[in-house]
């Protein structure tokens, strides 16, 4: 399955990542195909220790609208649940939120969890 068919799905990331000491170098991930969003992000993490080195540099992603649902909704690009992370030189645009939820949002990152180098 491939991440376009991924996105397909009103909650959904195109890259789950849940396991430590991953590199995430060079790709794009396009959500504009991405029908009735509820709760969608380009890169997620989930269940990382805080110790890992995760990484994330020269990716593109774009084009995601969180559509419809309740119990905040929303469309990131980086949603950064937990871990000891390094994000470089990507590009996010044009994430968007038209529902009617008083708790959606829109967001390039979303950081939570330990430390996070950001760079340009």
């Amino acid at each position: 399955m491939n991440v376009e068919e991924l996105l397909r799905v009103a909650r959904a990331s195109g890259i789950d990542v849940r396991a430590d000491y991953v590199r995430i170098e060079g790709i794009e991930i396009d959500g504009s195909t991405i029908t009735n969003g509820e709760s969608i992000s380009g890169i997620q993490t989930t269940s990382i220790a805080d110790t890992n080195d995760l990484r994330i540099a020269d990716c593109i992603i774009h084009n995601f609208t969180s559509t419809t649902g309740t119990g905040y909704p929303y469309a990131v690009g980086l949603l950064i649940g937990e871990g000891t992370l390094l994000i470089t030189n990507n590009i996010i645009y044009d994430m968007t939120n038209t529902s009617a939820d008083a708790d959606a949002y829109a967001k390039g990152m979303r950081l939570g969890g330990e430390v996070h180098d950001v760079f340009p």
